[in-house]
């Protein structure tokens, strides 16, 4: 159950970054 977790927390915490990435690129 915490290995599920964690994982989600890891996508998120990526799908989170990329977003910002998006948004730095489309200025």
């Amino acid at each position: 159950m915490q290995k599920i977790l964690k994982k989600n927390q890891t996508i998120l915490v990526i799908r989170k970054a990329a977003q910002e990435l998006k948004h730095k690129r489309g200025g």
